[in-house]
């Protein structure tokens, strides 16, 4: 019984052990998951409208807005492949975040400005757009005229104190657009300050010089300054805004679906522990009443020893009653044959005087 009861006692117990750690777990990741899909919710919320706004090009010129709405409309017929004829600079670019004010700063309004390969699909446009009368547009084609001698003067203005960079060389974009980036971003350096930009302008001359901040020193030498926004456009932020949340998306998608892995792991383990706990509860009441008919058997058991003991006991009263009366009768035994034998020899010795008088009497 004691054996049984300290294996059942021990059994229960790491069940219950076990469970508790699971529960805490599972409650752990409970919160997480929750954590991880409020998260996400909260990003989608915010990828949701900032790629809406960027659908509707909202930000934009209302010319550019037009021509990108047509455009979409017409996509199909624009062009064979089914690609677009007109991209804004702004979305072909890969601007680092600490240069999006210088960028937008430099180029100003040539950021919204249409990219095209084809000549006559900006002609449609510009047709369209007079027809519609929705505003005006600028459209390039491309050209890489005079980039070698902003090229050859860029590797001595990179080692001027005060230039932080040249903005083509921090600039990416879409190969299709590169040479067209590459013409737009010539002779722009990003410099420390406005002072430094006054300084190196003297002896580089062609080069426009914006800071961080978006004060800029133009080729012709208009100098423009202020507060931030009169220089932030906001749609490179948006769209670098768009690709960090869509990273954040699907890092918190990665993160969820990880996390409900999990969970769903350690509630199959606590689903185990608990089946594996009612069939150990189930073995200890089934335990428990083998048991007690052990207990019952033990009782009888016991019982009946107490009862061959009583038995026993008069038994062996009764043997000592009849040792004392069979060692009083072999007293008497003795006793009656001493007796007899005296008697025997008192009948001799008359037999042997009854003899002798019969022959005295003859």
């Amino acid at each position: 019984q004691r054996q049984l009861q300290l294996d059942l006692t021990s059994d229960v117990d790491s069940f219950e052990a076990n469970k508790k750690i699971l529960q805490e777990q599972i409650g752990i990741r409970r919160l997480e998951v929750e954590e991880f899909k409020d998260q996400l919710n909260e990003t989608t919320s915010l990828l949701y409208g900032l790629e809406n706004l960027q659908n509707n090009f909202e930000g934009f010129e209302e010319g550019v807005k037009q021509v990108m709405l047509w455009q979409k409309t017409r996509s199909a017929e624009i062009t064979a492949d089914g690609s677009v004829s007109f991209q804004p600079v702004s979305e072909v670019v890969e601007v680092p975040g600490e240069y999006e004010v210088a960028m937008e700063a430099a180029l100003g309004s040539r950021l919204q400005m249409l990219l095209t390969q084809d000549s006559d699909r900006a002609l449609e446009a510009v047709d369209y757009l007079k027809t519609q009368k929705s505003g005006r547009s600028s459209f390039y084609a491309g050209s890489s005229v005079g980039a070698d001698q902003y090229d050859a003067v860029a590797s001595t203005l990179r080692s001027e104190s005060g230039v932080q960079a040249i903005l083509k060389d921090v600039v990416t974009s879409n190969e299709k657009y590169q040479t067209s980036v590459s013409y737009l971003l010539n002779g722009v350096a990003i410099v420390d300050s406005i002072r430094t930009a006054l300084a190196l302008r003297p002896r580089f001359e062609g080069w426009t010089f914006v800071t961080n901040d978006g004060d800029t020193l133009t080729a012709d030498g208009v100098l423009t300054g202020g507060a931030v926004e009169s220089a932030d456009s906001g749609v490179l932020k948006r769209r670098r805004e768009i690709k960090e949340l869509s990273e954040k998306k699907s890092e918190f998608a990665g993160k969820l679906a990880l996390a409900q892995a999990a969970l769903k792991k350690m509630e199959e383990q606590l689903a185990n522990v608990l089946n594996d706990f009612e069939g150990a509860q189930k073995r200890k009441i089934e335990q428990e009443i083998k048991v007690t008919e052990l207990r019952k058997d033990m009782e009888r058991a016991e019982t009946e020893v107490q009862n061959a003991q009583y038995a026993c006991d008069r038994q062996e009263k009764e043997v000592s009653r009849i040792a004392e009366q069979l060692r009083f009768q072999e007293e008497r035994l003795t006793e009656l044959e001493a007796s007899l034998t005296e008697t025997k020899a008192k009948k001799e010795n008359l037999e042997a005087s009854v003899e002798s008088l019969n022959e005295e009497l003859i």
